[in-house]
C-alpha cells in the first residue's frame, strides 16, 4: 500500500531526555526544555502515571512502553487523555490480548474499559479511569509491528533498547485509504444521510400542523384502567 510520510514529531526535533547528538549542541537549553514540558503534564496523568510505570514495568512479557498523541505534540492539558502503547515479545502478544483487561485493571481504579473495532483498531483498550476521570488509550502492540505507525512516540520505559532501534530503524508513515474504500462508504453515508434528514423534516412538518380542538381521539382505556372497571 502506498504511504505518505508523516511530520517530525517535537521528540524528534528536540529530543528531549535523550543522549542524541542534536541535544549536545544546547544541553542547558534542552535541559530547560526538558523540565518545562514536564511540568505541563496535567497532574492526573502525572499521577497514573506514577502509580502504572512500576506495574508494566514488572510485566515480563512486555518491552517497552511508549506515549504519542499529545503527549508528544506539546497541546496536553487537563482535558487530554493519555495514550499508551504497550510493545509485548511477540511470541507473548496473543496471551496479552486476551488477558489485557485484567492488566488494565492493574493499572489504577478502572471505571469502564471496551476495545476498538468501532474505529477499526481492535488492539486498541479504550479506558476510563477514577476517581479523578482519566481517559488512557492503551494500545497493545507486538515489537515486530512496532515499526508500523503513524507518528513516532516518547519512549517512556524499555528493555534493552527495544524500541529506540525500531523508531531509528524506521519511519512513521500514513496510509492513503484506497479509493473503492472510500466510494463504497461514500455512497452508503450519502444515502443514510439523505433519509435522516427527509425523517427530521417530516417530524417537524408533522409537530407543526395546528390541531383542532376535539378532533384528537379519545385514547382507549387499557391496562389499568379496564382493570378498575371490571
Amino acid at each position: 500500500m502506498p504511504t505518505l510520510p508523516c511530520t517530525p514529531s517535537p521528540a524528534e526535533q528536540f529530543p528531549f531526555g535523550s543522549s542524541s547528538p542534536k541535544q549536545c549542541i544546547l544541553p542547558r537549553l534542552a535541559l530547560y526544555l526538558d523540565i518545562l514540558a514536564r511540568s505541563m503534564v496535567p497532574p492526573a496523568i502525572q499521577a497514573f502515571l506514577h502509580g502504572a510505570m512500576p506495574r508494566l514495568r514488572a510485566q515480563e512479557r512486555l518491552v517497552g512502553v511508549a506515549s504519542g498523541g499529545s503527549w508528544i505534540s506539546g497541546e496536553m492539558d487537563e482535558r487530554s487523555d493519555l495514550d499508551l502503547v504497550l510493545v509485548t515479545q511477540d511470541d507473548a502478544f496473543p496471551q496479552v490480548m486476551q488477558e489485557r483487561m485484567q492488566l488494565a485493571k492493574t493499572l489504577g481504579p478502572l471505571l469502564v474499559a471496551f476495545t476498538g473495532e468501532h474505529v477499526g483498531e481492535p488492539r486498541l483498550l479504550i479506558c476510563l479511569y477514577g476517581p479523578s476521570l482519566l481517559h488512557v488509550d492503551l494500545k497493545f502492540m507486538a515489537l515486530r509491528d512496532f515499526g508500523q505507525r503513524v507518528e513516532n512516540p516518547d519512549v517512556l520505559w524499555e528493555r534493552n533498547a527495544a524500541l529506540t532501534a525500531i523508531l531509528a530503524a524506521t519511519q512513521c508513515r500514513w496510509p492513503v485509504p484506497q479509493l473503492q474504500w472510500i466510494e463504497d462508504r461514500f455512497w452508503v453515508w450519502r444515502e443514510h444521510s439523505g433519509v435522516t434528514r427527509f425523517a427530521l423534516l417530516w417530524s417537524c412538518h408533522s409537530s407543526s400542523r395546528k390541531v383542532v380542538p376535539g378532533a384528537a381521539r379519545k385514547p382507549r382505556q387499557h391496562g389499568f384502567a379496564s382493570a378498575r372497571r371490571g
